[in-house]
C-alpha cells in the first residue's frame, strides 16, 4: 500500500476526483493526500498543466512543498527527521544545493531531483548535512519533500 501526495505547479488548474470525492485544484499551494490505491482521475480546467506526484510507503510519513527562492541561500526550510530523505526538485529553473556551509554547491538544473538520506542516529564523525539552496540565476520556486520513518525523531 502506498499513499500519494500532489500538487500543480504550471496552469490552470485540474479537477481531481478520487473515489466518490471531487476537488478543484487551481493553486501550487494546494496540496493533495490521498490513498495510492484510491481510484482517481482529473479533468483539465483549462488548458495543459504540470504536476508533482510523490508516492510513498504507506508505513512511511511525508510532506511536500514549493518555496521560492533568491540569489541567498535558504536553510533547509522543513524537519529533519532521523532516517529520512530529503529531496529537492529544480522545477521552474536551475537551483544550487550545499550540503555543508563552505563546500562547493551542487548545480541541479530544470527537472533534476537530488536526494539527501538523514542518518538514523548521529555521530560526532558524520554530521548532520547543513543543506542550503539557493536559486543559480533568476528567482525561481523549487519543490521540496521528506519522506520518515513514523518513528523518526527530530534532530539538531
Amino acid at each position: 500500500k502506498h499513499q500519494r501526495l500532489l500538487a500543480l505547479r504550471q496552469g490552470a488548474g485540474f479537477v481531481l476526483r478520487v473515489d466518490d470525492q471531487q476537488q478543484q485544484v487551481c493553486s501550487p499551494q494546494h496540496l493533495l493526500r490521498f490513498s495510492g490505491s484510491a481510484v482517481s482521475s482529473a479533468t483539465l480546467t483549462a488548458g495543459p498543466v504540470v504536476d508533482i506526484n510523490l508516492m510513498f510507503d504507506a508505513s512511511l510519513q511525508a510532506n511536500m512543498w514549493s518555496q521560492p527562492l533568491t540569489a541567498d541561500y535558504l536553510t533547509w526550510p522543513g524537519p529533519r527527521l532521523g532516517g529520512a530523505t530529503l529531496l529537492i526538485y529544480a522545477d521552474e529553473a536551475a537551483v544550487e544545493v550545499c550540503l555543508q556551509a563552505g563546500e562547493a554547491p551542487l548545480q541541479l538544473m530544470q527537472g533534476d531531483v537530488l536526494q539527501v538520506f538523514l542518518p538514523t542516529t548521529m555521530s560526532k564523525n558524520m554530521p548532520m548535512p547543513t543543506c542550503l539552496v539557493r536559486a543559480a540565476a533568476a528567482q525561481c520556486s523549487a519543490v521540496f519533500a521528506w519522506v520518515a520513518p513514523i518513528t523518526g525523531s527530530p534532530s539538531v
